[in-house]
Formats: structure tokens, sequence, C-alpha cells
């Protein structure tokens, strides 16, 4: 069943499918209720987004900052609430602090590691550019 889920949800990746039609194809092929289906999907999609942000950090200068992007409420995880509290770090800040990477803290996170770009700023973010 695992190969079978991965397929699909690499299917959906490569095809550009929405998350809702990769659901559905999993409905098929996998034993699990609608919310377990959800997190596979997300977490995937979420693996397979920050993999690519993390060839593209690879490549910016030292100096680039960088934001946590994503929700701060009752369900944040302490792993990532103090990726939030950094601010804004350079690239050089986050290597050298303890997470010491551009992952992200755990299965299932809301979170990202995004470029301080001004269209981050356009999305609500409030903090300096």
């Amino acid at each position: 069943v695992a190969p079978n889920i991965r397929n699909v949800i690499l299917d959906g990746i490569v095809g550009e499918l929405r998350v809702e039609e990769v659901i559905q194809n999993l409905i098929d092929v996998a034993d699990l209720s609608s919310a377990q289906i959800r997190t596979l999907v997300n977490s995937g999609y979420s693996q397979y987004s920050n993999a690519i942000k993390k060839m593209m950090f690879d490549k910016v200068p030292t100096n680039t900052r960088f934001v946590y992007i994503g929700p701060n409420d009752d369900k944040t995880r302490s792993e990532c609430r103090e990726r939030i509290e950094m601010g804004t770090p350079t690239k050089s800040e986050v290597l050298g602090s303890k997470f010491g990477n551009f992952d992200n803290a755990v299965w299932n996170c809301r979170h990202s590691w995004e470029e301080l770009t001004n269209d981050i700023v356009g999305q609500g973010f409030q903090g300096e550019v």
C-alpha cells in the first residue's frame, strides 16, 4: 500500500493536480480516513516544495534574508515557534543556528522558509524587508 500512496502523491505533484484531486485518487488505493489522507498529501507536497526551495537556498548569497512563514497559533509546535521567533535571519544566521538548515521542523508542518522579498510582504508579512 505504501508504494501506491507514494506513487499517487508523486503523480499528483508531477501532474500538477490540485490537492483535492490527489486526495480523491488516494481514497481508491488507501484504507485511511480522509484526515489521514489529507495529512499525507499536504506533507508530501510540502516536502517536495521544501526540497526544491533548499536547492535554491544553496545558491543565494549568505546575506540573503529569510522568514519562516505559517500560522503561529495553539497548534504551532515549539520547533516551529522558535524558527518564527528568529524574525528575518540571513542565510548565514539560519545555517549557524541550532537548526543548521532550511528543513521544516517535523512531519505535517504548516510552515516553510521563504526568501524575504516584496512578494512576501504583499502576502501579509508584517516585518521589515
